[in-house]
């Protein structure tokens, strides 16, 4: 069994070129002839390998076959870590699947075997450049171009696979951190394999959610934490690179919880984790969801307040100049964002929370115990901002909001440890309180925008005055409300105790 170990990252066609014209990259030496790989990936009609993480393929070098099978894992930051056999390919003979030593994975294959079919194809050119920086260490870049086929659909591949023979994971972010000075490109964490699937099934990609929590008590706490950080920084990548590609404010949203996740995360295990790490990454998570939360803010009351306040109010000539000025504005705060998702700044960022995250020492405290104790803090703080919150302050409101967002992620990301119907449950009203109270920021948000507009004068002026005005008349008991049922909450015993 050999262990693949790569580092993946996309570029568009013209800057995979680009890069490798590159004086850094042309310089390197070439690991044989540049060859046409053609990959044909075989499953179940049903996807049975799919659905437990093995990926078989057949590939075509010049007059040779070879077959490979490889076990899924998961990546974050374009790494992937995964083991893989690799043999000679008989197309007379069949599959031969004696050599995988995974006894989980040749029972499986075993079963499969009479099933398998064909489901789709990859056809790309590759160039590899050799990379040894010191006497221990040996890297080859692999430069990919070409496309994929199933069923009639068609995608185009363009990426680098950095890809470790001999020496430590950190000379792969250390080479990649390199490269990504020198062309556009972003972390990749989908296999042609994975990618294959989804254009078999004809599914667009499309915004990445949340994963669900999934720790075992067994487990050491800087592990568990590195397994939910791993998780959200997926999340935000994927939907960054989303937002890249395209204008669905869908993207945004998800990368700005994706970040928010990734903050609370570090925050829940600050106390087990060296403290430069949580010096270093706390402030650069808190910029990077700066960011996206005014993008995502401007969104909001765009298609929320003011499409609500136009089809309450129909043909308002200053509504309808409100609504284009506030819609120029978010475009402009959009354009900047994705722009800035494009800047070689954040691929670093990417890739350098990877590379510490790949370096954080194991522990061995009690990780339940770690989470019982975590969560009881949690809650004792929100509960103290809930007594001290009056229904007239909004910053007061804001704070206990803060409290409780950081109590549900915390229950959300421990859930599994403890009894989880009940966990779910309590986070779920946790996140509702949380929602009632958001909507309150939301509407104070909604009156600093507003009253900024209304500095402006003419029409703009006017009809920030007129909305300003509707909406405060909605608004009014609603924060007591949500105070309220918070209280409520919070009296009762969490499910840990």
């Amino acid at each position: 069994m050999g262990q693949e170990i790569e580092l993946k990252l996309a570029l568009a066609p013209a800057d995979l070129r680009a890069l490798a014209q590159q004086a850094m990259v042309a310089e390197l030496p070439r690991a044989g002839r540049a060859q046409l790989l053609v990959n044909t990936y075989y499953d179940t009609p049903d996807l049975l390998l799919r659905r437990h993480g093995i990926g078989l393929r057949t590939r075509k070098i010049g007059g040779a076959w070879l077959q490979t099978v490889k076990c899924a894992r998961d990546s974050a930051g374009g790494l992937s870590s995964r083991p893989e056999w690799e043999q000679p390919y008989d197309a007379a003979a069949g599959f031969d699947f004696s050599r995988v030593d995974d006894e989980t994975a040749a029972r499986l294959l075993a079963a499969a075997k009479q099933a398998l079919v064909p489901l789709f194809t990859t056809s790309f050119r590759r160039e590899v450049r050799v990379y040894e920086p010191d006497a221990a260490t040996r890297l080859l870049l692999m430069f990919d171009s070409g496309s994929m086929e199933a069923q009639g659909r068609k995608a185009t591949i363009s990426e680098l696979e950095l890809e470790l023979e001999r020496g430590p994971v950190a000379a792969l972010f250390d080479l990649a951190r390199r490269l990504a000075t020198l062309a556009p490109m972003w972390p990749e964490d989908a296999s042609k394999a994975q990618r294959g699937y989804a254009l078999f099934a004809g599914s667009a990609d499309g915004p990445v959610f949340a994963a669900p929590s999934t720790l075992d008590a067994a487990q050491g706490v800087p592990q568990a934490f590195r397994v939910l950080a791993h998780a959200c920084l997926r999340q935000w990548q994927a939907n960054a690179a989303g937002a890249r590609r395209e204008d669905d404010t869908e993207y945004l949203h998800q990368m700005r919880v994706g970040l928010r996740r990734l903050r609370s995360v570090l925050q829940l295990f600050a106390p087990a984790l060296p403290e430069p790490f949580v010096q270093r990454w706390m402030p650069i998570l808190r910029a990077r969801g700066d960011a996206t939360g005014a993008a995502r803010d401007l969104d909001v009351l765009c298609e929320r307040f003011l499409a609500t306040l136009r089809r309450a109010q129909p043909g308002r000539t200053e509504l309808e100049v409100l609504a284009r000025h506030g819609e120029a504005e978010r475009r402009a705060l959009r354009a900047r964002l994705r722009a800035s998702l494009a800047e070689p700044a954040l691929v670093l960022d990417v890739l350098n929370l990877a590379a510490d995250l790949q370096a954080l020492p194991d522990g061995k405290d009690s990780l339940p115990e770690f989470a019982r104790a975590r969560l009881t803090a949690l809650y004792k703080r929100a509960k103290k901002r809930a007594r001290s919150a009056r229904a007239e302050d909004d910053e007061s409101l804001h704070r206990l909001r803060v409290a409780l967002k950081a109590l549900r992620y915390g229950t959300e990301f421990l859930t599994s440890l403890l009894d989880g119907r009940r966990a779910a449950r309590y986070a779920a009203r946790v996140a509702r309180a949380q929602d009632g109270l958001g909507k309150h920021n939301d509407l104070a948000l909604l009156d600093a925008r507003l009253g900024a507009w209304t500095a402006l004068g003419g029409e703009v002026a006017v009809g920030a005055g007129f909305a300003a005005g509707w909406y405060a008349s909605r608004g009014q008991g609603r924060a007591a409300r949500q105070l309220k049922r918070a209280r409520r909450l919070l009296a009762r015993r969490p499910p840990w105790e």
